[in-house]
């Protein structure tokens, strides 16, 4: 009850009770069995404290023994040594060792166990790519529990929450939030610390919502949450990643630096937060203009997921290796990487992990559907993403994307540009000092940029001033200003 009800610094103190008891009145041969029986339940509290490896050796010790008292224990036995597996990436493995575990919890009526082992194998499918599939053994964990008329336990906050991230990646917003909503009521006595999950996920609905207010309320909490508490580093990576999400979003730069001092350390991406957590500090370094520092980190992880058939990090990695590569300059690597993420959200169905990347996601989509060849699925993503990232709001209000060709000639062709613009015979230099002129650099800085001379850039400032009527610079950066507002939705 105790490792049900989360209480894990209890489960030693009943077992310890429970040999002072039971030893001295048992045979070898029953007490060696009741040992096992204690032994599958340390492997799951040795899971929950991040020990793989010896949660293997007790779930092992666990299996050889048939039980004498707890009738689940072969069970749960079977269903740690599947989460160690899961654990070190060995997803086929694990996913077996989970459908048995499954099978023998209905066989034996242990109906919590059936839960936890559904929730286990949504998770699987979900670091495989198949969501559908995810939200399927949800809804059968979910209609068990209904079936067989059970009190909602921790364990259902699980599948809720799990069930709640497969609707934010979809984007559905609001049936996400009530999956987090029922989550926190199901925990509403189990302990503060136990919500940390549901509000990470409460803030990355507000993020998605563009609800300012909302998502610093959720980050407050987590972050005293965090303050006072140790948590795995599969929690920390989802609190993380919506933190991260929420300081870029208002550019505060401190606290992301300040994250990168005290960031949980870089591990092989073996699993799924093993690669989030390893995302969260590429984007960190991304976030701060340190496209050199986030390279490395992220081509490992996609050798890791490669590996170990992660399929959702390899997408979630591609898009952010697009976003890398595109503030690096490196088009055709961009572009390489988004179609490929595009390529695998065919099946994974991917939508959030793109909207993630904000409204500069518009011109790389834009720039894709112009230069590349893409097939019907791919072209329907494209053009749904771009709705969704026109309609999202950004916290700063800043123009996130920059005058690209693909964006220039979408700009030439909207009906609601003046007919000045539409007609203008800008060239492309000129649409690309236009576009250094709005980001804020000098001539200076722009001739370097460019690597003319500073008379060249003179010259081109000159002509489109001409072009466009204007006189002033101030002028120039309106006139940017308002041409990519009417693509970027703001």
């Amino acid at each position: 009850m105790s490792q049900n009800s989360y209480q894990f610094d209890q489960v030693e103190r009943w077992f310890k009770a429970g040999e002072e008891a039971l030893q001295q009145s048992c045979s070898e041969d029953d007490w060696a069995r009741i040992v096992g029986e204690f032994n599958a339940v340390r492997a799951q509290v040795a899971m929950n404290r991040g020990d793989e490896e010896q949660a293997i050796a007790l779930a092992r010790e666990a299996l050889v023994r048939e039980p004498l008292i707890m009738r689940t224990s072969k069970v749960a036995a079977l269903s740690g040594l599947a989460e160690a597996h899961f654990v070190q990436g060995l997803l086929p493995q694990a996913q077996k060792q989970y459908e048995e575990a499954e099978r023998r919890a209905r066989e034996i009526r242990a109906s919590h166990l059936v839960v936890w082992n559904l929730g286990q194998l949504s998770e699987i499918a979900i670091a495989q790519g198949y969501l559908q599939k995810a939200y399927s053994l949800q809804e059968r964990a979910i209609q068990y529990v209904e079936q067989a008329d059970l009190q909602a336990t921790p364990i259902m906050e699980f599948i809720y929450r799990v069930r709640g991230q497969v609707l934010l990646e979809w984007h559905h917003l609001d049936a996400a939030e009530q999956c987090a909503l029922q989550g926190i009521q199901i925990l509403e006595d189990v302990g503060d610390r136990w919500l940390l999950q549901c509000y990470a996920l409460l803030a990355g609905i507000a993020h998605a919502r563009g609800q300012q207010s909302a998502c610093a309320d959720y980050i407050g909490k987590i972050q005293s949450m965090l303050a006072d508490d140790n948590y795995h580093v599969d929690w920390l990576a989802n609190a993380h990643a919506v933190m991260l999400s929420y300081w870029d979003s208002t550019q505060d730069k401190t606290a992301i630096q300040q994250w990168l001092l005290t960031a949980p350390t870089l591990e092989r991406g073996l699993n799924h937060f093993a690669q989030y957590n390893g995302r969260n500090h590429a984007r960190a370094h991304l976030s701060l203009k340190q496209p050199d520092k986030a390279l490395p980190i992220l081509r490992q992880l996609q050798i890791d997921a490669e590996q170990h058939g992660l399929i959702m990090d390899l997408n979630r990695n591609h898009i952010l290796l697009a976003q890398l590569h595109w503030l690096r300059e490196e088009r055709q690597q961009a572009l390489d990487n988004l179609q490929l993420a595009l390529t695998l959200a065919s099946s994974t169905g991917a939508i959030g992990s793109f909207l993630r990347v904000g409204k500069l996601l518009i011109a790389m989509l834009k720039a894709l559907q112009h230069e590349r060849r893409l097939d019907e699925l791919e072209a329907q993503r494209a053009d749904r993403l771009i709705q969704l990232a026109q309609q999202q709001r950004d916290f700063s209000r800043a123009i996130r994307i920059t005058l690209d060709e693909a964006v220039i000639q979408d700009i030439i062709n909207r009906p609601d540009v003046p007919e000045l613009i539409r007609h203008s015979p800008l060239t492309r230099r000129e649409w690309q000092v236009l576009s250094l002129i709005h980001a804020g650099q000098s001539n200076e800085q722009i001739a370097e940029h460019l690597n003319v001379a500073p008379t060249t850039i003179k010259t081109h400032i000159r002509s489109l001033y001409q072009k466009l009527n204007i006189t002033h610079r101030n002028e120039a950066v309106q006139l940017a200003r308002s041409l990519l507002s009417k693509i970027q939705g703001e």
